[in-house]
């Protein structure tokens, strides 16, 4: 932590949702009192991810960056999350070292490149999205999904499932300006990220 930073505390909040009624945690996260959040800073440092098919679930597990000593008002204002698990503290004091968390989500484009040798999730604001598509590798729409600093990056959302779709059909619950969690992705042979049989996108309205 640079001098010029305003001091915090590394925890680790966790939530768990169903897959069939799933909610956006981080929105409420973002907007709660005694974390650290101004125009250099953010108030997540990274994103864990874990999708689960069996039970059909999804844990979210964001490491947020709390004021000194505000951590017991912290953990009454998650409590009121929805799907809220478990707070686990990740720094003692402001600068301690810590493990880096293993394939964070994605969340900045300003220098992407993301791993060929595991799956990778992507969180953004959706932004140009096309119709359906085909070429070669098979049906697809296509839309750029946007960080917080206006930054970019291209993705590929295929399907098997047309069920009467022609091209140009539109992606059906998805708009611009959702935030879009692309969950498992690959890099794409071009520039960007697909979205293939292993992938999900989950698309939220805040």
């Amino acid at each position: 932590m640079s001098t010029d930073e305003t001091p915090f505390v590394l925890w680790k909040a966790t939530f768990t949702l169903p897959l069939e009624d799933i909610t956006n945690p981080l929105h409420q996260v973002l907007r709660m009192p005694h974390l650290v959040h101004n125009e250099e800073q953010a108030s997540i440092y990274s994103l864990l991810i874990d999708l689960d098919r069996h039970n059909e679930t999804i844990t979210f597990s964001p490491l947020i960056k709390v004021v000194p000593d505000k951590f017991e008002h912290v953990h009454d204002k998650l409590q009121l999350i929805r799907g809220f698990t478990d707070f686990v503290q990740v720094q003692e004091q402001p600068g301690d070292p810590f493990d880096e968390p293993e394939n964070p989500t994605i969340m900045s484009f300003d220098s992407f490149g993301p791993s060929w040798s595991r799956l990778f999730n992507v969180i953004g604001r959706v932004s140009d999205l096309k119709g359906l598509q085909k070429d070669v590798t098979g049906w697809f729409w296509t839309f750029d999904l946007l960080d917080e600093y206006g930054n970019s990056v291209h993705c590929w959302f295929y399907t098997d499932d047309l069920d009467g779709l022609m091209e140009g059909a539109e992606l059906s619950n998805v708009n611009e300006g959702d935030l879009a969690l692309c969950v498992n992705a690959t890099p794409n042979l071009e520039e960007g990220i697909r979205i293939g049989k292993r992938g999900e996108l989950l698309v939220f309205r805040n």
